[in-house]
């Protein structure tokens, strides 16, 4: 799965150390291919901390994505593929759940969808 950050903060600069590139493409993000579970770990915490704003994981057409900082409230975000719809979490969810969705969605662990009341965006 991919990984993909805002162009900015201090996550961004190690990464881009890391790879001593600079992988942004025209959407102004940064996209790391195939990223670690802890590299996502880093991500979220990153997040959490205020330094970036938001984490997406891709997978095809499929995202999940979260935006936030802080204990939470943290908008949720979940699109299956190019013709599903866009999915919500109505009123967002803490950062420990937060947490735990994106790690199981970058698990493949099919439970995190059903543990969470989602709803389809217009």
């Amino acid at each position: 799965m991919n990984l993909r950050l805002p162009a900015s903060g201090s996550l961004f600069e190690s990464i881009i150390g890391r790879l001593g590139a600079s992988p942004i493409d025209t959407a102004g993000d940064m996209t790391l291919e195939d990223a670690s579970e802890r590299e996502l770990a880093a991500a979220l915490d990153s997040m959490e901390r205020g330094h970036i704003e938001y984490v997406i994981i891709e997978s095809g057409d499929a995202f999940l994505q979260a935006a936030g900082e802080g204990p939470g409230p943290y908008a949720i975000q979940f699109r299956a593929d190019s013709a599903d719809r866009l999915l919500d979490v109505p009123g967002g969810v803490d950062a420990e759940t937060m947490r735990t969705v994106l790690l199981a969605y970058r698990r493949g662990d099919l439970g995190w969808r059903g543990a969470l009341e989602w709803r389809a965006l217009i």
